[in-house]
């Protein structure tokens, strides 16, 4: 396989964050931030490095050079000439997902279909079309096709399941926040595993899981498999020689994270997740006015709750909710730098602390994210 032209997906409002993380790691061809994402120039071994490292990508895409097609014959004849034996074997499912805004070929269905086509054409067999994942062993493979202004963009997915997936999580709380957005507002904070973390309100766990998976420098991909490892390409050498790598670069952390909440049950959860993950974190019952951690500075990072996902919180509830979460700002981490998540200007202005603010989505919900000013 030659030179690929890569995308790395993240959500919105983390582009500079992802870019930043993939040069870390060592990931610097012709790279470009786009909007709701990162493109950049590799081989596989760059492909299975972001796949296993990145902490904010949603996932990594392959992007085909695109053209320009305003028929069906046109499109037909260009995406043939996409090399897909690289990509699929013989019966392996594909869910072909179409945009078309401001094109000529504006329905998505025969976009699709033409696709499926071009496939067939360049295979010798036809493909296999199905639409959503499977609940077998292999997953379809997903061809993304965008066509704006006639201009045709196809995209194949080379991670499968979601990247936020690490495959520790087996249980979650009732308001679960995905491990990426998590390990994003981490790194947009400057974590970098050097300093103490808490999390005062930890549900099951994702903070501080993740802030520990940096600080042990653990792949957060390591547990989990990806679409491209049933490609013809799939190179095992190199994967393993990363996966190996990876191993050998585990250390132990040398500061305390820890997350605190006031039910058990919770605390189990975020417990049985951290053993999940191979991580040390000490996760202790406690409401948050009894808060008590060992360190005088470090980073905080909590979701707090929004009122509008979980019931039995009533506007006065939360507003008092914030107002102890702000003074434990005030005393037990007046030294350390803080975040958190929270559910309106009105309750973040219950804190009150002076803030610097920017809306984050998590789960579908506009959150503002609130950090010291």
């Amino acid at each position: 396989m030659s030179r690929l032209r890569l995308f790395a997906a993240v959500q919105p409002g983390f582009e500079k964050v992802l870019e930043q993380e993939l040069w870390q790691l060592g990931i610097n061809q012709k790279v470009e931030v786009q909007a709701g994402g990162v493109a950049f120039d590799g081989m596989l071994k760059h492909l299975y490095r972001a796949n296993l490292w990145s902490r904010v990508a949603s996932r990594i895409l392959v992007r085909a050079e695109p053209f320009f097609a305003n028929t069906f014959s046109e499109l037909v004849k260009r995406a043939s000439q996409v090399p897909w034996e690289e990509y699929l074997i013989l019966n392996t499912p594909v869910d072909i997902r179409v945009t078309c805004r401001k094109s000529r070929l504006y329905h998505s269905d025969a976009v699709a279909q033409r696709i499926a086509t071009a496939i067939g054409e360049r295979m010798g067999f036809p493909p296999l079309v199905v639409s959503g994942e499977s609940k077998g062993p292999v997953q379809p493979q997903q061809i993304i096709v965008r066509l704006v202004r006639d201009k045709c963009q196809i995209s194949i997915d080379s991670s499968g399941t979601h990247l936020h997936k690490r495959g520790y999580r087996q249980r979650t709380g009732k308001a679960p926040l995905r491990e990426t957005l998590a390990a994003g507002l981490l790194m947009e904070m400057g974590y970098d595993g050097s300093q103490a973390f808490v999390d005062p309100l930890c549900g099951s766990g994702t903070f501080p899981i993740e802030a520990a998976l940096i600080a042990e420098n653990r792949a957060p991909g390591r547990q989990r498999t990806y679409q491209f490892m049933h490609w013809p390409t799939f190179d095992l050498t190199e994967w393993q020689a990363q996966l190996d790598k990876a191993d050998a670069g585990v250390k132990p952390a040398t500061v305390n994270i820890s997350g605190f909440d006031r039910d058990k049950g919770t605390i189990e959860t975020a417990t049985a997740n951290a053993n999940e993950a191979g991580v040390t974190v000490t996760f202790s019952q406690a409401s948050l006015s009894a808060v008590l951690v060992r360190n005088s500075t470090g980073i905080l990072l909590s979701n707090l709750p929004y009122g509008k996902r979980i019931g039995g919180n009533s506007p006065r509830d939360l507003r008092d909710l914030y107002a102890t979460f702000g003074y434990a700002l005030e005393t037990e981490f007046a030294g350390w730098q803080y975040g958190f998540l929270a559910g309106s200007h009105d309750l973040a202005n219950a804190t009150r602390q002076t803030l610097k603010r920017r809306t984050v989505e998590n789960g579908g919900i506009k959150t503002i994210f609130c950090t010291k000013k």
